[in-house]
Parts: C-alpha cells; structure tokens; sequence
C-alpha cells in the first residue's frame, strides 16, 4: 500500500493526477447536506428563475432528486425560457419573475440570474414568502448585499448562496485535518494560502442578435458583472474565510483586459493579494487565456500543506497532503512519495484504508455515484427547508463575500491597496 520515490514539489503540484474524493463527514448543527434528503421526506415546491446555461446545469440536478416538484420556470430570453420548460415539462412558464412569485404553492425560489438582477429578485421573493437560493456572487454591490440580510432577517425566510465548496465532503474533510493540527498547530494552522482559477476561455456566448448582447454576455461588462473575481474568485475568497475563520484586514491587485479585446471592458486577468490577521496572506491568480493548473487552493503551514482542486464532472477533484511533523494514522497506508524531505500523501480512489486500522484509516476514499457539489449543495438547501435549519452558506457568508470581491474589484481599478475596517463585515 505504500510507495515512495523522489520527485520535484513543483512536479508533484503540476502533476498531481491525485484522488478523487468525496468523504462521508458527520452532521453539523447546521444542514450541510452530507446525507441525501431521505425518499420520503415531504414534497418541495420550487420555481427557477433563470434558465440560461447555469439554470440549465443546476436544473439538471434538481429534476432527478427526491420529491422536488419545478412548478415554474422564467427567463427574458426566448430560448433559455423554451429549454427550461422541455426539462421542467409540467412547469408554468413566465418571462416576468414577478408572476412566478404570485404562485402560492411555491415555496422556494432558485435566484440563478446574472449577479447584478440577484439582489432585485432575491428581496422580492423573500417578501413573497419565498425561501431563496441565490447564485454567488450574491450581490452587485456591498448595499445590495446589506439589503439582501436585511430581507432575510425581516422576512425570516432562510437564504442559501451558491457557495457550493461548502458542503463539498473534498472540502469539509481538509478543514478536519487543519482543525486537528494536520499542517500547523492549532494556535497558526495555516500561514499562507495559494489559489488559482486558470482556464482558456473568452467566456462569450453566442449571440443571435445584437440586442440580446448585454443580456447573453453580462459577465463582459463591469456595470453588470463583478468580473473574474465575482464568478471565480468569490469562491476561493469563501474557503479562504471559512478555514481561517476571519475576514481580510487589507487588499490590493492588479488587472488587466490583456488578449480579448472586442468590446468588453472586464479584466482578462487579475492578481489580488489579501491580507488576513495573523500575518496570513492569500494570492490570487485568476486568466482566461491559459488553464495552466486550473483551478485549486493550496493552504500552507508549519507542518505541512494541503492542496484541493476540483474536476469534472463538478465535486470531484483532488486531495492532497505534504506532511512534515504531524502523521496522521492513514500516511503509512496511502500513497505516499517524498518530495524535498516531507511526505506527500495521496488518498487513492475506492480505497478502504483497512480493516484494523484507527477509524480514520477506515473511511472509503472515493466517489459517490454520480453525485457532485450542486447536488450536495441542493441537498443541503432542501434539508435546511424540511428541518428549519439554516443554510451554512447563509445570507452573511453571502454578505461577507461580497464585501471582499468588491473590495479587491476596487483595489484594482484604483491601483491602491485598500484597508478594511473589520466593521464593514458586520451587518
């Protein structure tokens, strides 16, 4: 069960066809989704707003769960809206959001519109009675985002934002290991943190017909889009914050519209550093003309470091260890290397790492069906509403996340660095 070898930490980083993971993970006392909502758990009604091709995605996998009923489905544009009602084949259809929510036999609402309609739509829901989940970024601006917790709270309606790493088991089994002293001890587990969201792509739909331009490509314009940092970075910024358990003190970047340049004014790249207490910084690397490591975060510490990437179909990917003092049970049962006088652990697929051992070396390592972070994440959100347990991703992560990813948006168009007063993330 164990191999060792000397390669490079750079070969093994780049290189690194680690194990595709998703681990069962105890219950919090919040819902978190782990365990799929059972057959017969109540009925839910839902209706989608927003069938474009993230809609279409998510829709994908709420048609195929358990007593989840799409009564409606909405969107401006004739062609989302026609392929949202072939997969919702008994849902209404509506190109106004408003007449969705008059319907009282839905309970929640899918928000999965473009960032700069979600806190418009979210409140409105929210006043009709609704349950929300919205799509990250959750706002436009650091206002709206305010508006949105406001609504939550005045409501008392729950929200769930699609910051789907947490309820990923990928991700929840790495935070154990760092909270168990894995790669630093308990008092400074991490010191430093990489992350990375590289593809090739000019991230332009297609558009039939000039009037449907801004509409089909809002992600190009910054009066509508929050940009690479809203749609890719607002993830990494979440996990960031939820493994460090704070928020950042300072901010700075740069970015650039370096290759596409066919009208859009959104950056093609970007670099951000944010500084966290402690002295713990993250840097962020976001191109759409290479997808050179793709995407992933790598958390560092005294001991040893933690890399986590993710693949497709979504929820799978990768977890890695570099051990150095600290080893848990499992190392010498694993596929471990040494690269630069550490360990380097890789957790192996389908592996049950062995009868005998401590419990933790006798969890599966492995895949669960065909289960990804949007079926997690949605198992979590109709948990959290057959429960009345609120959502982990509630509507102050949401909230917090948008502070940041405008923030760091600001930061770069100033060309300064930007210090947070830690006031801003309350509300």
């Amino acid at each position: 069960m164990t191999q060792t070898g000397k390669i490079s930490r750079r070969s093994f980083i780049r290189n690194a066809g680690l194990a595709t993971a998703a681990i069962a993970i105890r219950a919090t006392n919040k819902s978190t989704g782990e365990e799929p909502a059972p057959e017969d758990g109540r009925p839910i009604n839902i209706g989608v707003i927003g069938t474009g091709s993230r809609g279409q995605t998510i829709m994908r996998n709420v048609v195929r769960m358990n007593n989840i009923n799409i009564l409606a489905v909405c969107d401006v544009y004739p062609e989302h809206l026609k392929m949202g009602q072939r997969m919702a084949r008994k849902a209404e259809a509506f190109d106004d959001y408003r007449k969705l929510l008059e319907m009282k036999d839905i309970e929640a609402v899918l928000v999965i519109t473009p960032q700069y309609q979600h806190a418009e739509i979210s409140i409105a829901a929210l006043d009709a009675g609704k349950h929300v989940f919205c799509e990250k970024c959750m706002a436009f601006s650091i206002e709206e985002a305010k508006n949105m917790v406001l609504a939550v709270r005045r409501t008392k309606k729950f929200l769930q934002v699609g910051h789907q790493r947490r309820y990923n088991p990928l991700y929840l089994k790495a935070l154990q290991h760092i909270q168990t002293e894995v790669i630093g001890p308990k008092e400074h587990p991490i010191t430093a943190i990489r992350c990375q969201w590289n593809t090739n792509s000019d991230w332009r739909s297609f558009v039939p017909d000039p009037k449907w331009e801004k509409l089909l490509n809002w992600r190009l314009y910054s009066d509508l889009s929050g940009g690479l940092m809203a749609e890719f970075g607002s993830h990494q910024v979440d996990v960031a914050d939820w493994f460090l358990g704070a928020h950042p003190v300072a901010v700075s970047g740069v970015g650039q519209l370096m290759f596409y340049k066919d009208g859009r004014d959104v950056w093609d790249h970007i670099n951000a550093l944010i500084e966290y207490p402690n002295g713990v910084t993250m840097n962020y690397t976001s191109v759409l003309t290479n997808g050179y490591d793709g995407v992933g975060e790598q958390f560092m510490g005294p001991y040893g470091t933690i890399s986590l990437s993710l693949g497709y179909p979504l929820g799978t990917g990768n977890l890695a260890f570099e051990i150095g003092k600290k080893q848990p049970v499992w190392v010498k049962l694993a596929h471990a290397q040494e690269v630069e006088g550490r360990t380097v652990v890789t957790l192996i697929t389908g592996k049950k790492y062995i009868a005998g051992a401590e419990k933790d070396a006798q969890e599966k390592i492995g895949a669960e069906g065909e289960k990804n972070d949007i079926v997690y994440e949605f198992e979590g959100f109709f948990k959290s509403l057959r429960e009345g347990t609120p959502p982990v991703a509630d509507v102050v992560v949401g909230y917090r996340d948008t502070v940041t990813v405008c923030k760091i948006n600001e930061a770069i168009a100033k060309q300064t660095r930007i210090v947070l007063d830690p006031a801003l993330y309350e509300v």
